[in-house]
C-alpha cells in the first residue's frame, strides 16, 4: 500500500465513518470515497488513522450492506460514546495483512445480489 493509496477527503465536507468494535478497546475504522472510475473505495484503519487495508465497489449501496453485514455500523457523535481519530490518514505498518481485502475477515454479499449492484 502505498501514500497514493491513502484517502484524500475534502476536508470541506463531513467524512461518513464508520466502526466496528473488534475487542477490548479496539475498534477497526472505516472510510470510503468518490474514485476517478466512478466507483468508490472503502478504507480501513485504526484509532491513530494508520491504513491498512481497502475495498473497492462500483455501487456505494452494496458497500455499505457489505459494511453492517460484517459488524460495522454509522458512526454517530452523539450515538458512539468513542471520539473519532484525529490526525493524517498515514499507511500502516500492518498494511500487507489485508485482513479484510483477502476475504478470511470479510463476508460478501451473494453473487446474485452482488450483481444486482453491477460488482
Amino acid at each position: 500500500m502505498s501514500d497514493r493509496s491513502l484517502p484524500k477527503l475534502d476536508h470541506n465536507r463531513p467524512s461518513e465513518f464508520w466502526i466496528k468494535t473488534v475487542g477490548y478497546l479496539q475498534d477497526n475504522w472505516a472510510v470510503f470515497e468518490k474514485v476517478e472510475n466512478g466507483g468508490y473505495r472503502l478504507y480501513f484503519f485504526d484509532v491513530q488513522k494508520a491504513v491498512f487495508d481497502s475495498l473497492d465497489y462500483k455501487s456505494d449501496i452494496l458497500m455499505k450492506k457489505e459494511l453492517m453485514a460484517n459488524g460495522f455500523e454509522r458512526y454517530e457523535r452523539e450515538a458512539i460514546p468513542i471520539q473519532e481519530p484525529t490526525g493524517d490518514f498515514h499507511v500502516s505498518e500492518s498494511a500487507h495483512r489485508k485482513i479484510y481485502s483477502s476475504g478470511k475477515f470479510w463476508k460478501s454479499m451473494p453473487a446474485r445480489i452482488r450483481e444486482k449492484y453491477g460488482e
